[in-house]
C-alpha cells in the first residue's frame, strides 16, 4: 500500500467540535487529497504536468459535494 503526505489546514480538533459541518469537511478535505494522489499515482504524473512516462489522461474536473 501506499503512503500518502496528507496536510489538513488549521487546527483540525477545534473545527470539529467548533463547526457545525467540522467532521464532514474535514473528511472531506482528507478524501480529495486521496483521490488527487490515487490519479497522479496512476497517471504518472502531476495534474497540468507533461512527461513522456505518463501513461494516461485525465479527462476533466467538476467540483462534487459529499
Amino acid at each position: 500500500m501506499t503512503d500518502y503526505e496528507l496536510n489538513v489546514p488549521g487546527n483540525p480538533l477545534s473545527r470539529i467540535m467548533t463547526e457545525q459541518n467540522g467532521l464532514a469537511s474535514l473528511l472531506e478535505a482528507i478524501l480529495n487529497q486521496v483521490l488527487e494522489a490515487q490519479a497522479v499515482e496512476q497517471l504518472g504524473a502531476e495534474r497540468y504536468e507533461r512527461s513522456d512516462e505518463r501513461i494516461a489522461y485525465r479527462n476533466g474536473y467538476r467540483p462534487r459535494q459529499i
